[in-house]
C-alpha cells in the first residue's frame, strides 16, 4: 500500500465523511482548524476597525469565515467517531445538542441550563472524540489509520 502524504492526509481529512481518523490526526486537524479561524478573526477584525471605523463588517466576515471552517470541523469529527464505531448521524446528533439545544435555553432567558448542557455534551464529545482510543480493528467504516 503506497503511503500518501501528510498534506494529502490533511485535505482528505477536512473535507471526506469516510473512513476513520486516529486522535493525533483528529488534534492535529483540529488545532489547525482552531488556529486558522482565531488569527483570520484577529487579523480581520483588527485591520477592518483601523479602515472602516464601522462595526458590521468586524463581526460579519469573521462569523462567515466560521460558517467555511464549519464543514472541515464536521468532517474531521465524523471521520474521528468512526474510529470510535459512531455513525455521521450520530456526531450530527451530539452537534446539534451541544450547540442548537443550549443556545434556545440561552435566548430564552434559562441561561444556567444553556451552560449546563453545554457543558455536559462538552466533557462528552472531549472523551469521545478527543481522548478515548478508535476501535483496534477494522470496523463497518474501515481499517483502523495508520
Amino acid at each position: 500500500m503506497a503511503q500518501r502524504s501528510l498534506g494529502g492526509v490533511f485535505i482528505d481529512g477536512l473535507f471526506s465523511l469516510k473512513g476513520r481518523m486516529g486522535r493525533g490526526q483528529f488534534w492535529m486537524c483540529s488545532i489547525a482548524l482552531a488556529i486558522a479561524a482565531v488569527l483570520f478573526s484577529v487579523a480581520l477584525t483588527s485591520g477592518l476597525r483601523d479602515i472602516t471605523h464601522d462595526a458590521w463588517p468586524v463581526w460579519v466576515l469573521p462569523a462567515a469565515f466560521q460558517l467555511l471552517i464549519a464543514w472541515p470541523a464536521f468532517a474531521v469529527t465524523v471521520k474521528r467517531g468512526h474510529d470510535r464505531g459512531r455513525s455521521a448521524l450520530w456526531t450530527l446528533g451530539v452537534n446539534i445538542v451541544g450547540q442548537v439545544v443550549p443556545g434556545v435555553l440561552m435566548a430564552t432567558g434559562r441561561v444556567e441550563g444553556g451552560f449546563w448542557v453545554w457543558a455536559v455534551i462538552a466533557v462528552y464529545a472531549l472523551f469521545e472524540y478527543g481522548l478515548l482510543a478508535g476501535d483496534a480493528g477494522e470496523n463497518k467504516y474501515g481499517n483502523p489509520p495508520a
